[in-house]
């Protein structure tokens, strides 16, 4: 479902782009085709052939039957472990993915998702907000994305394979948009000499998108997170174990930040109150999102009082709660929390 003040510009004449029956024409007759699952198709794609055919076979079966979406959910994810065991996605069994974005009022807004690989994020957005367009890359997790639309009931959902880097959106169109889990990719590869310049010009670009009172929504990893930095100096046939025990994955080719460099890079780009918030215990699946430091210090010392008193029965709560925390503690904590959900006003 196309929302009407959604408009395309063509890449090569800068037109704007007219919507067609299948197709949204520029004046130099560039088009993006619409695919039989809805999805506007933006990149060509150049899978393995077999895996591919897997995939066809699965999101199919899913359109069959009378599975909820809970069971379509873990069937899909249960597969594509085993077609692509590398693969990193974001589970849509997980409820804890969307807990971040549920304090930000969506209603009656329209919202970009740039990175919603199998919707896990998505489907909370489509029922709170006026209208979702999500993208990514993989097409896989779109046509999972399209699978469960049915079913989920969110038509006001507009389906993108696209890179967000190059995306052909006009202007001032969006009232939020959500960056989650790709800011880290921007620039990273070989063919960028400068990943800091290269992030700060796609958030430009985002702020582009924005209308003049629209927020941004990041989520992204903490460079300084103990279980990266520990995978990183640990052997490398134990490596992966160490990231899969913290809920990470094994990303080659990523530039992250701390919270300090986030908020900078964020002010640079033209953002203004930049806001940190603190996810424990990794950014896939925060149980908790503390957004005050002093919160997530107070977070701990309950559990170090409960496990303390489970550890010595003799030692009473009240006594291990007045034990103070040395000075700088609770600094000390937001910089070492595993992610972070970070917001920032467009003007």
């Amino acid at each position: 479902m196309w929302p009407p003040e959604l408009e395309f510009v063509c890449g090569d004449c800068g037109s704007r782009l007219r919507r067609r029956q299948q197709s949204r024409n520029g004046q130099c007759h560039s088009d993006w085709r619409v695919d039989d699952d809805g999805i506007v198709r933006l990149l060509d794609v150049d899978d393995d052939a077999g895996a591919a055919e897997e995939i066809d076979a699965l999101v199919d079966a899913l359109r069959v039957g009378d599975m909820t979406p809970f069971k379509r959910a873990e069937k899909f994810e249960s597969e594509l472990r085993r077609i692509r065991p590398d693969f990193e996605y974001e589970s849509w069994l997980n409820p804890d993915q969307a807990d971040w974005v549920r304090i930000e009022p969506l209603a009656g807004k329209t919202v970009l998702e740039l990175g919603s690989r199998c919707g896990a994020l998505t489907r909370s957005l489509a029922r709170r907000a006026d209208h979702v367009v999500a993208v990514d890359t993989d097409l896989d997790g779109l046509r999972f994305s399209a699978a469960m639309q049915e079913s989920a009931e969110t038509e006001n959902l507009t389906l993108v394979h696209g890179d967000a880097t190059a995306l052909p959106l006009g202007d001032d169109q969006f009232d939020v948009v959500v960056v989650n889990g790709v800011l880290k990719h921007v620039g990273a590869d070989e063919s960028s000499d400068d990943p800091v310049r290269a992030q700060r010009s796609f958030l430009r670009q985002t702020r582009q998108w924005l209308r003049p009172d629209g927020r941004l929504l990041v989520s992204e990893w903490n460079r300084l997170d103990p279980v990266h930095r520990l995978a990183a100096v640990v052997p490398a046939a134990v490596e992966g174990a160490v990231l899969d025990a913290g809920g990470r994955r094994r990303s080659p080719s990523v530039r992250l930040h701390s919270e300090r460099g986030y908020v900078r890079l964020l002010e640079r780009a033209g953002f203004r109150n930049v806001t940190v918030s603190y996810a424990v215990p990794n950014r896939r699946s925060p149980a908790f999102v503390f957004s005050d430091e002093r919160l997530l210090a107070a977070f701990l010392r309950r559990k170090l009082v409960s496990l303390g008193t489970c550890l010595h029965s003799s030692i009473s709560p009240q006594s291990l709660s007045r034990v103070p925390f040395p000075p700088g503690t609770a600094r000390l904590l937001g910089a070492l929390t595993p992610a972070y959900k970070i917001g920032a006003d467009a003007s």
